[in-house]
């Protein structure tokens, strides 16, 4: 669907229906720093954001990049760039003042996950859908309105794996921002101890499930706030 407004031709808003959607981090000094830690230096990110660079600030941490030296504006947002299509850019010239930022969120919106354990591994699903597709998390989904999260950690349980929760303590919260969908999390994180065995009951929403043992290196790429909730330092 295309929508044009009458007097403003040269601006389109355009979106698109996918089967899937593969989000990639960005940001030229980080992405340098990242490349240097994986050939084996030492890599400090030092640079300006805003208040939605946590999630992204734990996954350069949990990847051996080092984020102290960032500057964050606990009241700002990091700017994302649109283009306009202008004449410059249809006769394939570098544009000119044709990038607009945008940094709107809706939320925050309450969530919960469950760090299921057992005999020494934790239970992580790799996500399928739109949001934070290919990554691995815990089981978990938003709070309803007038539900507590103790007892939306056991629904979104069983409800993706088919497990029930027998005890559920909490652990600490993170706030997650998800720039790719305009989305801002506050996740509530909870130790979780369960019956039976993990089940794919939701394929729609996850590829699988699986029993993590090594606790100090989970699988790659992390979601957000399970990054975030690692990067604490943090451990069962």
């Amino acid at each position: 669907m295309h929508v044009i407004v009458p007097g403003r031709i040269d601006q389109i808003s355009l979106s698109f229906l996918v089967d899937e959607l593969e989000v990639r981090r960005g940001g030229v000094a980080a992405n340098i720093a990242l490349g240097m830690r994986r050939l084996g230096a030492t890599a400090t990110l030092v640079a300006a954001a805003g208040r939605d660079f946590d999630a992204y600030a734990a996954w350069l941490e949990h990847h051996g990049v080092s984020t102290t030296h960032v500057r964050r504006s606990r009241h700002r947002h990091t700017a994302r760039f649109l283009r306009r299509y202008t004449d410059e850019c249809r006769r394939h010239r570098p544009p000119r003042h044709d990038l607009r930022m945008s940094a709107s969120f809706r939320g925050p919106f309450v969530g919960v996950s469950a760090v299921v354990l057992r005999d020494g591994g934790v239970l992580l699903g790799r996500r399928r859908g739109t949001h934070g597709n290919g990554t691995w998390a815990f089981p978990g989904g938003k709070v309803d309105a007038g539900e507590e999260p103790a007892v939306t950690v056991g629904r979104e349980l069983h409800e993706e794996t088919g497990l029930r929760a027998t005890r559920v303590v909490p652990i600490r919260w993170t706030s997650d921002l998800f720039p790719e969908s305009g989305l801002h999390y506050v996740t509530l994180h909870h130790l979780v101890e369960a019956d039976g065995e993990p089940e794919l009951r939701e394929p729609e929403k996850a590829y699988e499930w699986r029993w993590w043992a090594d606790l100090e290196r989970l699988p790659e790429p992390l979601f957000g706030p399970a990054a975030a909730l690692w990067a604490t330092g943090w451990r069962p």
